[in-house]
């Protein structure tokens, strides 16, 4: 009777140990939310593409709020042409050539694709990550 008070003692200790492991750390959040999630999405994305493109200041200041302009409609034709994917491809190579206009003053004609690229980058890094976090196809599963 005694072993088996202990051993069951001994396992509930063991769950709620494990459990308390399983959940998140304690602390502040990473920062206030600022709007909805697409809209701190698009934020990341403008800062990851700012460094990766080394922006200056004045260059930044006029970047963030044009590419958050461009990632609105990006998205906004993305949801609105689910059925037809060639209209959708064509739509956003119209919304690139169109901002390609408005970028080329603020990061340079030649610079303006390598903004295109690293959103492309950016988006399939995200889908990576969720997908792994996921535990969907190829996902790193260990041994």
């Amino acid at each position: 009777m005694k072993k088996l008070l202990f051993f069951s003692l001994l396992l509930a200790g063991i769950m709620s140990f494990s459990a308390s492991l399983a959940q998140p750390p304690m602390g502040p959040p990473e920062g206030p939310p600022d709007g909805p999630p697409g809209r701190r999405i698009a934020d990341r994305m403008a800062l990851f593409i700012e460094r990766k493109m080394r922006l200056s200041e004045r260059e930044r200041v006029e970047f963030t709020p044009l590419f958050i302009r461009y990632e609105k409609e990006y998205r906004d034709i993305l949801r609105s042409n689910r059925q037809d994917r060639l209209v959708l491809q064509q739509q956003l190579i119209d919304l690139q050539l169109r901002y390609r206009k408005e970028f080329g003053p603020v990061v340079g004609n030649r610079r303006v694709m390598e903004i295109y690229d690293l959103q492309q980058y950016f988006i399939r890094t995200l889908r990576d990550l969720q997908q792994e976090r996921r535990g969907g196809p190829g996902a790193r599963r260990p041994f």
